[in-house]
């Protein structure tokens, strides 16, 4: 029997794994999970979420993920809920306000949708809540005749346009027109002048679709006292407009050229009271109508020349007035004779 061989040393070591190459394997699978957290660390750090990073980090990351859950991914893609959509107190909408009263509702329903951060596809759901009396009725025409998937699919542009279609027809458009041409400022008064140019502005924009077309016709209904020195200032920007014809118009009230809606009764009243002594009490700051001294009256006697009485009762004449109810008259002596 031949003896038997023993293997040789290097034989043996090359059977056994290599430790460098284990460590080199398991450096190479461990760092795309380092890098996903230093990652995942990042985007916490700077207000954002970590949801869709924490989720390619394994099981290595999944605490992070949980501890870092942000919100701002998350409500990208959500969008915003009901109970968000009515934390900003969105208007009721009757369809009775009128041309200016549906734009004033439009533009508060385009803040409560920014601030919520509605999706496209959850903006007319959420506003056609808002929606009462004859507007709701409106619209729940239109979902019975164009159906639910066409209506849930509308984009708020569309709502916008079907809306004003509905409630500001042709003919009351032509009326919001004419006031808008027709438009003047009222003596001092204006904020109102510019509170009702902006308004109508917004309803008929087609008429000033221009910044330099808004800005001459907002000039053209200024006050003759203002307008020329507001043209010679050539304003570029409509804020710059209305800023410079309020502060000329402050300026014309101080020196009295311009007067505001009852400014001018009240300081005559007051000038009145300051000159006017206060009837009996000869004290000045009142009216004598206000006075509150020797409010009765003062009774004269054509008889005897005194105060306090009147002349059918004047006690020298014998008439103290002790019963006034007493029948006046002469008293004729008749004989018989003369009765007959």
């Amino acid at each position: 029997m031949p003896p038997r061989k023993e293997p040789h040393h290097n034989e043996t070591e090359n059977a056994q794994p290599d430790l460098t190459q284990l460590i080199n394997q398991g450096i190479d699978a461990a760092i795309p999970r380092i890098v996903a957290q230093i990652t995942a660390g990042l985007i916490r750090s700077a207000g954002g979420t970590s949801g869709g990073a924490s989720g390619s980090v394994g099981a290595g990351g999944g605490a992070g993920g949980g501890a870092g859950g942000g919100t701002n991914t998350g409500n990208t893609n959500r969008g915003c809920t009901f109970k968000d959509f009515s934390a900003g107190k969105p208007l009721d909408f009757h369809g009775i306000e009128g041309a200016v009263g549906i734009v004033r509702w439009i533009e508060k329903m385009e803040s409560v949708i920014k601030i919520s951060n509605c999706l496209d596809n959850q903006k007319v759901k959420y506003v056609a809540c808002s929606l009462q009396g004859e507007a709701l009725t409106w619209w729940n025409s239109q979902v019975d005749a164009l159906g639910e998937q066409v209506t849930d699919n509308l984009t708020w542009d569309e709502f916008k346009k079907m809306l004003i279609e509905e409630y500001c027809p042709r003919n009351e458009l032509k009326k919001i027109e004419v006031e808008f041409w027709n438009l003047e400022m009222d003596g001092a008064e204006i904020m109102d002048y510019t509170t009702r140019f902006q308004e109508l502005s917004h309803v008929v924009p087609h008429l000033v679709t221009l910044e330099p077309k808004r800005i001459e016709r907002y000039i053209w209904g200024l006050v003759p006292q203002i307008r020329g020195m507001v043209t010679s200032a050539k304003p570029t920007t409509m804020q710059s407009v209305i800023q410079l014809a309020g502060e000329l118009t402050d300026e014309m009230v101080r020196n009295g050229i311009l007067v505001k809606k009852g400014t001018f009764g009240k300081k005559s009243e007051e000038k009145a009271v300051k000159k006017t002594t206060g009837g009996p009490s000869k004290k000045t700051g009142h009216l004598a109508k206000n006075c509150r001294v020797n409010l009765e009256p003062q009774r004269s006697c054509y008889e005897c020349k005194e105060t306090g009485h009147f002349r059918d009762r004047c006690p020298k004449l014998g008439r103290n007035g002790g019963n006034t109810n007493q029948a006046k008259g002469r008293a004729f002596a008749l004989g018989a004779g003369d009765a007959r």
